[in-house]
């Protein structure tokens, strides 16, 4: 049974992260907050934690898979699947860090790195990662 386990306000709706440890990919659920319908759920990448909003997009970080989904709220569809380790040189960093939250903030995305001390920063649209 999926678990609510993370949340973000954004796009005029409430977005819910929904983990299941043993399924193959996570959901995020998008919540009228005027009056608590769920409007859609969306499928993202495996074992889901954290929500944040920002630029346009919907950003999912995804612990055991080292991803980042970004969904399009206008057609609530994932648009862009981010392999943060792939994108950022696997020598320099760890894996994403499931306990911390990711801001959105001066136009990009911040994920901590675990065991790292690290911050990567992503910048959309165009999804690199520095």
């Amino acid at each position: 049974m999926p678990t609510p386990i993370g949340i973000a306000p954004g796009e005029g709706s409430l977005w819910v992260v929904n983990a299941e440890i043993d399924a193959a990919q996570g959901t995020v659920t998008r919540i009228d907050p005027a009056t608590g319908e769920v409007l859609t759920t969306v499928d993202v990448g495996v074992v889901p934690l954290q929500v944040a909003v920002g630029e346009g997009g919907v950003w999912v970080s995804n612990s055991d898979d080292d991803t980042v989904s970004r969904i399009d709220p206008s057609s609530d569809e994932v648009v862009a699947e981010i392999d943060v380790l792939a994108e950022a040189t696997v020598a320099d960093h760890g894996l994403i860090n499931p306990n911390q939250v990711m801001a959105f903030e001066d136009r990009s995305l911040w994920l901590p790195i675990l065991d790292d001390g690290v911050v990567l920063r992503v910048a959309p649209p165009a999804t690199t990662v520095e």
